[in-house]
Formats: C-alpha cells, sequence, structure tokens
C-alpha cells in the first residue's frame, strides 16, 4: 500500500526526501487501518487521487463500491440534482440515428440493466 501511493507520488515529480517528510508528518496516510470495508475506502481514495486525470476510472471504481466518497456537483443537472449520476444520457448523435432509444430517455438517477444492488 505504501509503495504503491510512494510510486504514484514519484510519478508526480516529487522527490524521496519530500515524500518520506509527507509520509513522517502523516502517518495515517500510509497505514490502512479499520474494517475490510474501511480499507477499501482508503485503496479507492488513493487511487482516486492517482487517476486525477482519468475520470472514467474513477467513476467506475464509484460505481462498483460507494468508493471514495463524493459529493454531488454544485448547481447539478439531470434527472435528480440531488444524487450523483449512475447512467450518462445518449448523446445527441445516438438520439437521431437510433429508432430504437426510449422516449423519453431514462434518467441519470435511473440504473442500467446490470447495475443491481
Amino acid at each position: 500500500y505504501e509503495e504503491g501511493i510512494r510510486t504514484s507520488m514519484l510519478k508526480t515529480g516529487l522527490v524521496t526526501a519530500e515524500i518520506d517528510a509527507y509520509f513522517k508528518a502523516n502517518p495515517s496516510i500510509i497505514t490502512l487501518t479499520g474494517t475490510t470495508l474501511q480499507k477499501i475506502n482508503q485503496i479507492l481514495t488513493q487511487k482516486w487521487i492517482a487517476n486525477c486525470g482519468n475520470g472514467l476510472e474513477t467513476y467506475n471504481d464509484w460505481r462498483r463500491w460507494g468508493f471514495p466518497r463524493l459529493e454531488k456537483a454544485l448547481n447539478a443537472t439531470g434527472g435528480d440534482d440531488n444524487t450523483i449520476p449512475v447512467r450518462f444520457p445518449y448523446t445527441g448523435n445516438e438520439q437521431l440515428s437510433n429508432p430504437n432509444i426510449p422516449t423519453p430517455g431514462p434518467k441519470t438517477f435511473e440504473r442500467v440493466w446490470w447495475d443491481i444492488d
């Protein structure tokens, strides 16, 4: 776990001395603690940080696990402004070229067929 965090930090351009100082000042960052679910949350939070710029991978992890804990976007629009979307709307191109799309289309809070509890 610690080595993964270290490798991620090195990839951002930090040097070993900076990383060591950060770990020394924040030992809880590099220590997995708690229940299995809490440990998964810690791991996925670090993966979320490492995946900065790769939103789709992070979104997929959130869809699978519900981690890391996310806040809804400010001024959100969609089917339900109080939830984080669990599906994307059909694109304009898809709507124009696919006669089988339901009308009206599903809302962003409606689960897709494979998304079961």
